[in-house]
């Protein structure tokens, strides 16, 4: 069963809820750990980064923001920032020139098989 709710900050898919978004992108198989995927880009402003870091505070998951840029609507324009899963996965990545149809970010995904050649973790642009 799904169940849809929107969220003005960020997207929480769960196995059985999924919750939609245009802002930002978490997604967390809460249950058995699976994923994590966050998505920046435009249509983000200074308390959606907080907001986002909370969450994956909450997840165990460490992200700093090294810097941040943000046009005169406060739409968030680049971005450097740096992740720690806190397992052994960490990276960074940094994107000036951010649109609202931007995939930049980073995912963690915790059932990566390497027989399927699937990455567990990655930064930067998101397919």
């Amino acid at each position: 069963m799904k169940i849809s709710v929107q969220l003005p900050i960020l997207t929480i898919l769960l196995t059985l809820v999924s919750v939609m978004s245009c802002n930002a992108q978490i997604q967390r198989d809460v249950r058995s750990k699976r994923s994590i995927e966050v998505i920046f880009n435009n249509k983000l402003n200074a308390k959606d980064l907080d907001n986002i870091r909370h969450e994956l505070w909450q997840y165990g998951i460490i992200l700093n923001y090294d810097s941040r840029e943000f046009d005169k609507k406060d739409r968030l324009m680049s971005l450097k920032f740096n992740v720690d899963c806190k397992d052994g996965f960490s990276g960074s990545a940094e994107k000036s020139g951010l649109t609202k149809d931007s995939r930049f970010g980073f995912f963690r995904d915790y059932f990566a098989d390497a027989t399927y050649a699937k990455p567990a973790f990655g930064t930067g642009e998101i397919e």
